[in-house]
């Protein structure tokens, strides 16, 4: 049996930064990602969303970005 390797990754979030600014975070995964080989989903939770930091990797990535 062929193991393959893990392709996604999928984060879950309130979007509110804690220890970095949004643009830091989205410099950070376009760096992490810069091969563009793992596809990024995106679930934001509460009220208070940033919608641009759940939604911008998720695109970039080929993944997809909800709103809960």
């Amino acid at each position: 049996m062929k193991i393959h390797r893990v392709v996604v990754a999928l984060f879950v979030s309130d979007s509110q930064p804690t220890n970095a600014s949004s643009s830091d975070i989205l410099i950070g995964v376009a760096s992490w990602n810069a091969s563009k080989y793992v596809g990024i989903h995106t679930i934001g939770l509460g009220d208070d969303q940033d919608e641009n930091l759940l939604r911008s990797p998720a695109e970039q990535n080929g993944g997809t970005s909800v709103r809960k």
